[in-house]
């Protein structure tokens, strides 16, 4: 995968990630999860994960991380989106695609009262986090996880791969071939987020973006069996996160 593209960071998710985290089940868990935002993280020392490595092929997240949290202290939760949008860290490129800001106050569990803001703040400093640096299709890792989370990476194949439809649905079936061998038993792979995704689309085809196609992908991931489960949606009524689950 062309690294070129992933330089640019997200000040905040563009996804209800508090909708579909709440469904992880992280109490307790190790997780897996991209970088960017943070706020993966975030939600993800909220609900209760112990272990937490990100992993992600910018290299800025870690640094983006840093600052991040010291705007965590210095805010109140009512100023902080304001406050960070406002004073984007300048040695940084930031992605100009950020949801409204009662949206992202809605897709944060860290962020909708102060008990968990200032909850969070306090985690941070005894959760276990690491970082590291690399391209999810071709880094190799031995650690094991409860949890991956691969966010709406995906989505990005159409541009990243230049290559046939056929050839794009054999690259997840390798990825999940691969990041599969790094789940514990029952460990939970979240391998799509799909934005204004509704029930009647799991029977449409031909969607110009290969990861929308679910049907399709399905048939092309035998015999590796996959689960959906809708959340609210910040567009359109639902958006849907797909995974798969180790036996």
């Amino acid at each position: 995968m062309k690294k070129s593209g992933f330089d640019s960071i997200y000040p905040f998710a563009t996804e209800n990630v508090s909708g579909y985290f709440e469904k992880l089940n992280l109490l307790g868990k190790s997780i897996l999860t991209v970088g960017s935002s943070l706020d993966q993280l975030f939600n993800a020392v909220i609900c209760g994960a112990t272990e937490i490595t990100v992993f992600d092929i910018n290299p800025n997240v870690r640094d983006y991380f840093e600052w991040k949290k010291r705007m965590l202290k210095k805010c109140k939760r009512q100023n902080f989106v304001k406050y960070l949008l406002r004073n984007l860290k300048e040695d940084l490129v930031f992605s100009s695609d950020v949801m409204d800001i009662d949206k992202i106050y809605a897709s944060n569990n860290y962020l909708q009262n102060d008990a968990s803001y200032e909850k969070l703040i306090a985690l941070l400093e005894s959760t276990s986090i690491q970082f590291i640096e690399g391209d999810i299709f071709k880094t190799h890792l031995s650690q094991k996880f409860d949890c991956i989370v691969f966010s709406n990476v995906l989505q990005y194949l159409n541009y990243f791969f230049q290559k046939s439809e056929i050839e794009i649905y054999k690259e997840i079936l390798y990825l999940v071939s691969r990041w599969e061998k790094c789940l514990n038993k029952n460990g939970v792979l979240q391998l799509l987020y799909l934005y204004s995704y509704s029930y009647e689309d799991l029977y449409k085809q031909d969607h110009a973006l290969i990861c929308y196609n679910l049907r399709k992908i399905v048939s092309h991931l035998h015999p590796y069996s996959l689960d959906i489960e809708w959340v609210s949606g910040f567009h359109e009524k639902h958006d849907a996160i797909v995974t798969y689950t180790r036996k």
